[in-house]
């Protein structure tokens, strides 16, 4: 999924400020049991110790503005409740493995769905929207790299493949700078359905039961990672 730096860096600083303490149930993300590595960001933290006008006013923000390169960008450092994602809960980053190969995933909830929309359609280039049973669906394939984007009128997951084992203790023949293994992309069609699975994730297949990464979650900070042995 290659965006342009700047949109990625505006993701970051939604994610930043927009991701509250996991919940441990459906409320929160979907994040399977055996994911290698969890990503989560403690907004309820940092929004006590900064809130956005403080960091509108400070000198990084300025110059991220000053060299935003459209007016979606603008838009979005201004206000990223425009992207229509809600910034009042979780958003949260994930790495799995799948056989040899892997997925990431960054899912959150939605709060406009339009807005949600229009927001991809300008970040995605060439997005058409599709649909799967009750779930939107945009395909993005730039150069080699494939992944899709699946939303409803609350959830969304961006899903795109992830080359290499992302365990700790790899098979030899399953190393990340294995070539051969970089070179296995999971198709679209397999990355929809690794998607649609955690619009209703059994909780017996859920992150939040187990006890480690429930007190994990529960530690006092701003950032909370997770590596799954």
């Amino acid at each position: 999924m290659k965006l342009k730096f700047s949109r990625i860096a505006i993701f970051a600083v939604v994610s930043v400020l927009a991701v509250s303490c996991g919940s441990g149930d459906k409320s929160g993300p979907a994040i399977p049991k055996d994911a290698s590595v969890v990503v989560h960001i403690n907004s309820s933290s940092l929004t006590k110790k900064l809130s956005w006008e403080e960091i509108k006013a400070t000198n990084w923000f300025k110059e991220a503005y000053a060299n935003a390169d459209d007016s979606l960008a603008k838009k979005l450092l201004e206000n990223p409740a425009a992207s229509g994602i809600d910034i009042e809960k979780d958003l949260v980053f994930f790495v799995k493995n799948q056989g040899s190969t892997g997925y990431m995933v960054f899912e959150g909830f939605v709060k406009d769905a339009k807005a949600f929309e229009a927001f991809n359609k300008q970040i995605i280039k060439g997005a058409t929207v599709t649909k799967s049973g009750e779930l939107s669906v945009i395909k993005i394939e730039q150069h080699e790299q494939k992944g899709l984007l699946t939303f409803n009128d609350s959830r969304f997951v961006y899903i795109t493949s992830a080359p290499g084992n992302w365990s700790l203790n790899p098979p030899l023949s399953q190393l990340p700078n294995d070539e051969p293994n970089k070179q296995r992309l999971i198709s679209a069609d397999s990355l929809q359905m690794y998607a649609t699975k955690l619009y209703d994730l059994p909780s017996s297949e859920s992150i939040y039961k187990d006890d480690r990464f429930s007190s994990t979650m529960k530690e006092a900070g701003d950032m909370h990672v997770w590596i799954n042995n």
